[in-house]
């Protein structure tokens, strides 16, 4: 119950700050899997690749990283995460969803499980991904903990 009163508070600090002159567009959805896994209990990292499908139907090849820090007793097998993506600038230049995010993340599973991240920033202060993604997860085990997601262009 805590937690969940905990990820609500932060939810509502994150979109109360996202306030822009413009209205936000939906771009598209980013869809990331699991490349490799390395747990430390205190300290994980998890390479992604990702595809950014825009809502015109094109795509982008991007790699992510995500480290966080806090308590991971996972196993995973697979792992899946979408976001949708909104614009609140003026940038649509393709690659620019490269940059670095922030927030929180937590997984749970037993087989299969439920997840969630909040995580804001991104390529110029520009594109955000919408503050709580969708994730899969196959595996055993449960994760909590700050999290750094970084994205590049996949070479």
């Amino acid at each position: 119950m805590r937690f969940r009163a905990f990820l609500a508070l932060i939810i509502f600090v994150i979109c109360s700050g996202q306030a822009s002159a413009q209205s936000p567009v939906d771009l598209g959805s980013l869809s990331c899997s699991l490349a490799q896994a390395r747990n430390f209990i205190l300290v994980s990292k998890m390479d992604l690749d990702c595809t950014f499908i825009r809502i015109d139907g094109g795509k982008e090849k991007y790699q992510g990283r995500i480290q966080r820090v806090g308590v991971d007793l996972s196993i995973r097998k697979n792992f899946v995460v979408v976001w949708n993506v909104i614009l609140s600038g003026n940038t649509k230049n393709p690659g620019s969803l490269a940059g670095e995010y922030a927030g929180v993340g937590a997984d749970v599973s037993l087989i299969v499980g439920p997840g969630a991240r909040v995580l804001v920033g991104g390529g110029d202060d520009a594109i955000t991904l919408k503050p709580l993604s969708i994730t899969g997860v196959r595996g055993t085990g449960a994760s909590l903990g700050v999290e750094s997601f970084v994205l590049s262009p996949a070479s």
